[in-house]
Order: C-alpha cells, then sequence, then structure tokens
C-alpha cells in the first residue's frame, strides 16, 4: 500500500514538476536514473521556455517483482494520459495517449522513492 501511495504522489510531483519548471519537486519522490532524467528534462523545457502538462485519466499498475531482501518493487503501469506542450500559455500541442511505464521503487532513507520511470512499448 506504502509503495502504490509513494508511485501515485511520484506522478503528481513530476507531472506539477514539469508543468511549472520547478526541479526542486522531483527531490521528493525520485532517485538515480528517473530523478536525473527528470531534471534534465525540466532543464531542457527551461531552455526553450515550454513546459508539458499531464492531464492524468488513470492508471492501472502491477507490482511485478520484489525484490528478495524487500528493498526494490518492480511495477508495470499503463497510464492514460493527455500530453500537452505549451508555450507560455499557450497549447501548442495536445495529444491523448495510453503510454505502457516499467517503474523501480526503492527503499531510500526515509521511505520510498522512483528510481526508474521508463516508457516502454509493451510488457
Amino acid at each position: 500500500q506504502a509503495i502504490v501511495k509513494t508511485y501515485s504522489n511520484a506522478w503528481k510531483n513530476m507531472e506539477t514538476a514539469l508543468a511549472e519548471n520547478r526541479p526542486d519537486l522531483i527531490d521528493e519522490s525520485f532517485v538515480g536514473y528517473a530523478h536525473d532524467k527528470l531534471a534534465s528534462e525540466i532543464k531542457a523545457q527551461q531552455k526553450n521556455g515550454l513546459s508539458t502538462r499531464y492531464l492524468d485519466h488513470g492508471h492501472q499498475v502491477q507490482a511485478t517483482f520484489y525484490s528478495p531482501e524487500g528493498s526494490a518493487v518492480q511495477l508495470q503501469d499503463t497510464a492514460s494520459l493527455e500530453v500537452q506542450l505549451l508555450d507560455g500559455d499557450k497549447v501548442i500541442s495536445s495529444e491523448n495517449v495510453t503510454r505502457k511505464y516499467i517503474a523501480v521503487v526503492t527503499v531510500v532513507e526515509d521511505g520510498w522513492k522512483v528510481r526508474i520511470l521508463d516508457g516502454v512499448p509493451g510488457f
């Protein structure tokens, strides 16, 4: 249950961080590869004066692997989203998509954080 809540909060933090170009918001939920990838994406958006807005229409999340020592969980997520690219307040593209993600959530010093969040073509 804690892992599902962590993953859900991570998505909310990611959505806000990408919409507002605020890399500080990803620190709460992401570490390692996922953190670095999102920070880089936000930096590129800032450089180009763009932002990304996710309108979340739901996720189907399934745990597919638990590490034997209990420090990591792999999730498969089928997300239904509307992805909007904005230049200032103006929407310059909008797309309804169903995307599949593989996520790895790991134990860190103060709880769980998303270490990997990658879009994949299928499961």
